[in-house]
């Protein structure tokens, strides 16, 4: 009885290590791959390529919560959804590859990490007003983006408008949603300002730059002795107090006048140094007299007396009249030109160095005074 015991014993035993061993050969061990993506709809994960021993197998139906033998390699690819970018791996992958592969020998867990973009759109106005840098991109959700506005020559910046309203041209934007953004600039335009007479009065205010639009109010003040006339350039009107609307560059001179009698002075320049022979009719001299107004106040010469020329002593008068009519107006403080020429009555050429031309002249200022004068000049140089 003892000896059958130990035989049954020893059976068991031995079944009981031929089963243990059949089972241990037959069954290879499994792991879980536990698979996620952070945020939730940043992406997908999916197996391209599962190889146990060196053959592909078939992928599992629900590859994010796989179970595969031992030894498998598992080939992953994280595509990032409209609106994402692939980051990297985590857990038992550290990567930033979007596609990589991990070797099943025991139960690993990783996560797919994609990051939100937005589009940052950008856009200036008016066209060719000036520049935005940087101009319109994507960016990472959270990235924090400095605008500059440049404005463009004859252009100032104004201002933002859309996701963000500012007046400074230096703006940071935090990329937490798409955003669009439009920088404005003003145009700006020169307004010159001058007096027609020096000492005559003054302009306020006087040049500057303005925005376009700007409504500018010029007063033109007299200085003692003076009156205001009127305006000229890109305003007209005998108003002291103007406006003028900027809608471009402006130039404008304020005209003021003596109130006393005008002062007329005048010089001659010969326009040829050697005279023209004219034979039997003498010799003939170009001339230019120039006429100056120095007290500020318009005049104008109404009448040209009996032209003399001296030469070597001898005087001749050129043209038959006594006086002619000759209208030359010179404006207060200005000058104004009369060019004409004279001649002998002989075919005799005389020593120019002692040559001399005189003009007479008579006329009105713009009060109303009478003036009148003569200027005599060598007509060739010594």
């Amino acid at each position: 009885m003892k000896k059958m015991k130990k035989k049954m014993f020893r059976l068991i035993i031995s079944c009981f290590m031929i089963t243990n061993l059949i089972f241990i050969t037959a069954c290879a061990a499994e792991y879980i791959l536990n698979a996620s993506l952070t945020p939730i709809d940043g992406g997908t994960i999916t197996p391209t390529n599962v190889s146990y021993k060196g053959a592909d197998v078939a992928i599992p139906v629900e590859p994010n919560s796989g179970t595969y033998k031992d030894g498998t390699e598992v080939t992953l690819a994280a595509e990032p959804a409209s609106g994402y970018r692939f980051d990297h791996w985590s857990g038992d992958i550290t990567s930033n590859s979007g596609t990589t592969t991990i070797a099943m020998d025991t139960e690993k867990s990783v996560t797919a990490h994609f990051v939100a973009q937005y589009t940052l759109n950008t856009s200036i106005s008016p066209s060719g007003g000036g520049t935005l840098t940087p101009t319109g991109n994507i960016h990472d959700k959270g990235t924090r983006v400095t605008l500059t506005a440049t404005p463009a020559s004859g252009y100032r910046f104004d201002y933002w408008s859309g996701d963000a309203e500012d007046t400074s041209p230096l703006i940071t934007l935090n990329m937490d949603n798409n955003k669009s953004v439009t920088a404005h600039f003003t145009p700006k335009y020169t307004l010159s300002t001058s007096v027609n007479h020096n000492g005559g009065g003054t302009v306020t205010p006087s040049s500057g730059t303005y925005d376009k639009g700007t409504r500018v109010t010029l007063t033109a003040t007299p200085a003692s002795g003076y009156r205001f006339d009127h305006w000229s350039g890109d305003i007209t009107g005998n108003s002291g107090a103007t406006i003028i609307v900027m809608d471009s560059d402006m130039s404008v001179t304020a005209h003021f006048m003596g109130t006393g009698p005008a002062k007329v002075v005048g010089s001659i320049v010969p326009r040829s140094i050697a005279p023209t022979a004219w034979g039997e009719n003498g010799c003939r001299w170009d001339y230019t007299v120039t006429f100056t107004e120095t007290n500020g106040v318009e005049a104008t010469i109404e009448r040209l007396g009996r032209i003399y020329l001296d030469i070597q002593g001898v005087q001749w008068t050129v043209g038959a009249a006594e006086w002619f009519d000759k209208i030359i107006i010179i404006p207060p403080g200005g000058s104004s030109k009369y060019s004409s020429w004279v001649r002998t009555t002989n075919d005799s050429t005389p020593d120019l160095r002692s040559a001399t031309v005189t003009v007479s002249f008579t006329g009105h200022d713009a009060n109303g005074n009478a003036f009148s004068g003569r200027v005599q000049a060598r007509l060739a140089p010594e």
